[in-house]
């Protein structure tokens, strides 16, 4: 597995979503908030490496893929690279360059041991989200406008209703609100989101896609998805 810098930007800006924990696979990585209200998968469309283990008297076996704890370690170790390589061991990784010179290994863990997704992004989407009941576009300025006043006002939750979006605090009846127009053919289901939560999505262009438990965000790229689980009201 190669990384760009762009990639390891990506995943440096995603990894806000957790703490530390993130899980690899053959293309995509999987990210989950500590209280699961919050999953982000990024496809990074290469693939793992799997080396040939008899030099360490291990039969050779097909890998999955790989979870992380410390995430932001590794990160920071990666960034260290111009293009890092990574190779699979049973057991750990290594970290090398293009000339192979220099040489970094971070061991890896199971998956059940970290914060992860439950179900991998095809999964998740097709059978825990289902079919959308509305979608919109929201462009890369709209997210970064919403995204600052939510900030200046203190706001805890966006509430996405009909064909518009507050930005509020549902338990301030005094709170001074922020309203923005969507554009959708369908009116949206009643989508009450936590604020803080939306202020982690990575300023892009998306398309918005909701239903009653949940909303998705895809950005254009078809590289980054977010999946926000509603709050009860």
């Amino acid at each position: 597995m190669e990384l760009t810098k762009d990639i390891i930007k990506n995943l440096k800006d995603l990894s806000t979503v957790v703490e530390k924990g993130a899980y690899f696979t053959k293309d995509t990585i999987g990210f989950a908030s500590n209280d699961g209200g919050m999953v982000a998968y990024y496809d990074y469309g290469v693939d793992v490496e799997v080396p040939d283990l008899t030099d360490e008297d291990i039969e050779e076996k097909e890998q999955d893929g790989f979870a992380v704890y410390d995430l932001p370690n590794l990160l920071n170790i990666l960034d260290l690279y111009e293009t890092p390589k990574i190779d699979l061991f049973e057991k750990h990784l290594t970290i090398k360059d293009t000339n192979n010179k220099n040489t970094n290994k971070f061991r890896y863990t199971d998956k059940e041991s970290i914060k992860t997704p439950k179900f991998d992004k095809t999964t998740c989407l097709s059978t825990v989200i289902g079919t959308p009941d509305a979608t919109i576009k929201l462009s890369k300025e709209d997210l970064i406008r919403i995204t600052k006043q939510a900030s200046v006002l203190g706001a805890k939750e966006m509430v996405f209703e009909d064909k518009g979006l507050k930005v509020t605090d549902l338990e301030n009846t005094s709170f001074n609100d922020y309203t923005f127009e969507l554009e959708s053919e369908d009116d949206i289901p009643k989508s009450v989101i936590h604020a803080s939560k939306f202020s982690k999505i990575i300023p892009d262009d998306y398309t918005v896609e909701f239903d009653a438990k949940s909303v998705v965000f895809k950005n254009t790229d078809g590289n980054i998805t977010y999946i926000l689980i509603c709050i009860a009201v």
